[in-house]
């Protein structure tokens, strides 16, 4: 999954202002982490599953492919929780080694499950709905502080170009038939292109700290900040999103 397709800016929330947006994540994100009720989570998960589907305008296989990546972290953790792993000592030198499922552990395994992915679905919403300057705005009304909002800015441009530059080299190595034969020519192969990107992004890191030493102004970034009116028809629906929430939260709780 690219980093730009991850970002567009082509959704149908790119001129709601920022306020409306938040009355979408924040509520659902808070209401995720009180509640407890598997049914709960999975009403969030299908509810901002299909709000980002045709808001974001991202179709379902690129959607699965970005949950499948911290999905992997999260079964693996839920199944360790819910494997049992018995070593017991018989006598002169014999043991027993069981391994199964521990029963006791059910609900915690498929509590944290439906949980982590109802939060899940929520961040990838609030991730294709906002550009790098909203999410800055949103860390700058979170008062955290300038340096890590700039860290963050850097690292997604420094992410950015090394993908680029990987993808570009490599198209170009398999033009050239570098990949071809396994021992010898797929090793110097990538042997090269790791040098390179290496030498690039110690490159564009130099490139940013002297841009970063020779800004003018007060030493801050300044981020693009669209004028966007609160309208309270857009409003509403983020209203209805929050109501409807609260009741499945009062249900299932």
């Amino acid at each position: 999954m690219k980093i730009e397709d991850l970002y567009n800016y082509n959704h149908r929330f790119s001129k709601v202002h920022l306020a409306i947006k938040a009355m979408y994540i924040l509520p659902a994100f808070i209401l995720s982490i009180i509640s407890n009720s598997i049914w709960f989570h999975l009403s969030v998960f299908v509810l901002f599953f299909i709000g980002t589907l045709v808001i974001a305008k991202i179709s379902i296989f690129k959607y699965l492919r970005l949950i499948s990546i911290p999905g992997i972290f999260i079964f693996l953790g839920c199944l360790t929780l819910l494997l049992k792993v018995e070593f017991n000592l018989i006598g002169d030198g014999a043991f027993n080694f069981n391994i199964g499922f521990d029963i006791n552990t059910y609900p915690i395994a498929f509590g944290i499950l439906f949980k982590s992915y109802a939060m899940v679905s929520i961040v990838y919403f609030w991730l294709l709905t906002h550009t790098i300057s909203e999410i800055s705005q949103c860390m700058i009304a979170l008062k955290i502080p300038k340096l890590f909002i700039e860290l963050f800015v850097l690292t997604y441009k420094l992410i950015y170009l090394l993908t680029h530059t990987t993808q570009t080299m490599l198209i170009s190595q398999k033009c050239r038939l570098g990949y071809v034969s396994v021992k010898k020519n797929s090793i110097n192969s990538f042997a090269y292109l790791f040098s390179a990107v290496f030498k690039k992004s110690l490159h564009q890191t130099e490139q940013i700290e002297t841009a970063v030493s020779s800004r003018i102004g007060t030493g801050n970034y300044l981020f693009l900040r669209p004028k966007l009116e609160f309208s309270i028809a857009k409003a509403t629906l983020s209203i209805m999103m929050f109501v409807m929430l609260f009741i499945l939260f009062y249900i299932f709780k």
